[in-house]
């Protein structure tokens, strides 16, 4: 945009209402440093250039260094011009050396302003002008110009006009000092106005009260963590995706709040209370009038499942210690509200999307700890050699992972087993002494490194070749995904064609049918004796449909087989061959419910 020119103010502010209103002394009040941070504003989307909100940030400095101070709320608006002014320029100089002075008690009021009132307010009111320039003015802006017109009514309370406008923009962007100013000030001996003081007179020792976020500043507002899903293509194929979780806080009225900016189902929903609950329980002063936002870098698509809420927890929890989270660290878990990850779906398929996501680490629950074999009995042991899996039991052992700043320990491990990777890069060997030696150093280190636990288990040779019974299921719908397109529920708008009358009928490509055969082949040595029947199963209705999608050129849903029937009642070969497709389903399902697994393990698989 355009550069507009801010001229600097060299007229007499009358002292700033310092010699004028105050008499010949003053009641100096306790300074409560600001938490700046908490205004909603974005300076790399704004209608304002840096030279602008550096002069801003500047007027606003000089308000704060010579405002009226005939009253205990002196430094209530001294921290609201500060807060403006850093949240405008947070590497401001001026106010910077202001706040640190202010908060330290090492500051008097000397001389007078070179800004005065009149011209302080029309200069900000040129730049809110300019902050709600329109539709197309960013909203970040129109919030923080809000908050300039707050800050302004107060300035000058006589203004009926500016008090107007402010609480007019009040309804279309709240104004919420509580989390950006400190709890109120406490009153200190009087100061002559002008007189050189060096240390205020003792003050009698209080109680400290416990405190609260409005006393609390934070160093960030905002954290990003990656989580893993499972996401499922338009051909019904199953794959691992890192998803970027974004976790925003915010100053909140009358206590905390929680809330997904997405579109998510029930049992995410349900993962997010509880992380925000142990939050609460574990920083109850901290998390106190704040409310977080947590949103996915993939705004658009329905989430579903409570896999993501360790990440959630992490998250929050970065915000309020204050952590840096490193960008190549995923993770996925259940959360309850005692701070224990819990056992989640599709872990090895999270763990390749991982990979193929350019993470270098992943934490998966300790009660997942099995499908790291699962993993490697699917894909060799070069799958848990490419990214670091640990196990994560507790909220805290997550965090320790997810931080930049690890232990030493940690980070040691993590080092020794980045030279056996590339050592088996290169022209390393798994069977060799040099490996099992580094090998066992990790674990040393880093008990719950689970790909240096199972990479050591392959070099005695005592890794399992079959997958266990629950992934081999997974692994074997995964594998009939495209498949399930037939029999799998519907979603509305095929709900409404349905209803219409309108019989579904999907047919697929015939390279689909050969990978979804080449894939169940490859599948059948690494059965459990138990899982076997379902297998052929499997097999067996993946031979009776594909037979009849290239005879017929089509296979009708599992929920139109009765109209499709009646609209060819006349050709009983194709009704005989839909009917024994009907039938097999049923036979898979009759196989997996012999496996005594609970119902909803059943669904989650048929639907």
């Amino acid at each position: 945009m355009q550069m507009r020119e801010i001229r600097t103010w060299k007229l007499v502010w009358g002292g700033l209402f310092l010699l004028a209103c105050c008499g010949p002394s003053f009641l100096q009040a306790e300074y409560k440093s600001p938490n700046w941070q908490f205004i909603p504003y974005n300076p790399d989307r704004t209608a304002l250039s840096v030279a602008e909100r550096s002069q801003l940030a500047v007027a606003l400095t000089e308000y704060a260094r010579y405002v009226e101070v005939s009253n205990p709320a002196a430094d209530t608006l001294r921290a609201k011009a500060l807060a403006l002014a850093m949240r405008l320029d947070p590497e401001s100089k001026s106010a910077i050396i202001l706040n640190g002075k202010l908060k330290r008690g090492g500051y008097t009021p000397e001389g007078s302003s070179t800004l005065s009132r009149e011209e302080f307010l029309k200069l900000f009111l040129m730049q809110v002008k300019n902050l709600q320039a329109g539709p197309s003015s960013p909203r970040g802006d129109s919030h923080f110009a809000a908050y300039l017109l707050d800050f302004l009514a107060t300035v000058d309370p006589d203004n009926e006009d500016l008090l107007y406008n402010a609480e007019i923009e009040q309804r279309k962007f709240p104004v919420s000092w509580q989390a950006v100013i400190a709890s109120a000030p406490t009153p200190r001996s009087p100061v002559t106005p002008g007189s050189v003081t060096t240390a205020a007179a003792p003050v009698t020792p209080t109680v400290p009260t416990t405190p609260t976020t409005s006393s609390t500043a934070l160093k960030q507002t905002q954290s990003k963590i990656k989580g893993l899903v499972v996401m499922s293509s338009d051909d019904n194929v199953l794959g691992g995706k890192v998803l970027e979780i974004i976790t925003t806080a915010n100053p909140a009225e009358g206590g905390s709040t929680c809330q997904l900016s997405a579109k998510a189902g029930e049992d995410m929903k349900i993962a997010l209370s509880e992380a925000f609950r142990f939050i609460k329980m574990r920083h109850p002063e901290s998390a106190n009038g704040i409310s977080f936002t947590l949103s996915f870098e993939d705004k658009y698509t329905k989430m579903a499942g409570g896999s993501a809420g360790t990440a959630f927890a992490v998250g929050m929890m970065s915000i309020l210690d204050n952590l840096t989270i490193d960008t190549k660290v995923a993770m996925t878990g259940d959360i309850t509200v005692d701070g224990k990850v819990r056992k989640v779906g599709g872990v090895p398929t999270k763990i390749r999307g991982a990979k193929l996501g350019g993470c270098e680490l992943v934490g998966i629950p300790v009660e997942n700890e099995s499908d790291v074999a699962n993993l490697m009995v699917m894909n060799g042991y070069r799958a848990a050699s490419e990214i670091q899996i640990f196990s994560i039991n507790t909220l805290d052992e997550a965090i320790g992972l997810a931080r930049q700043d690890r232990s030493e320990k940690l980070n040691e491990a993590i080092k020794v087993f980045a030279e056996v990777q590339q050592d088996l890069n290169g022209s390393g060997s798994i069977g060799s002494a040099e490996t099992a030696t580094k090998l066992d150093k990790v674990l040393d280190l880093a008990p719950n490194h689970l790909s240096a636990k199972y990479l050591r288990e392959k070099t005695r040779g005592a890794l399992p070749t079959l997958l266990t019974p629950t992934a081999a299921i997974d692994e074997l719908f995964n594998a009939a995904g495209p498949l399930m397109l037939f029999f799998n529920s519907l979603d509305k708008e095929e709900q409404k064609k349905y209803s219409n009358r309108q019989i579904l009928v999907f047919t697929l490509p015939k390279a689909t049918y050969t990978g979804v055969r080449e894939q169940l082949t490859q599948l059948e040595k690494k059965m459990p004796p138990q899982i076997q029947s379902t297998y052929y199963a499997m097999i067996n209705l993946l031979d009776r449909v594909e037979y009849f999608d290239g005879q017929y050129k089509g296979v009708p849903h599992r929920s139109a087989v009765n109209l499709y029937n009646a609209n060819f009642s006349n050709d009983l070969p194709r009704r005989t061959r839909i009917d024994d497709i009907s039938k097999q389903y049923q036979v898979l399902i009759g196989e997996l419910t012999k496996l005594d697994y609970d119902k909803q393990f059943i669904e989650a698989q048929l639907h």
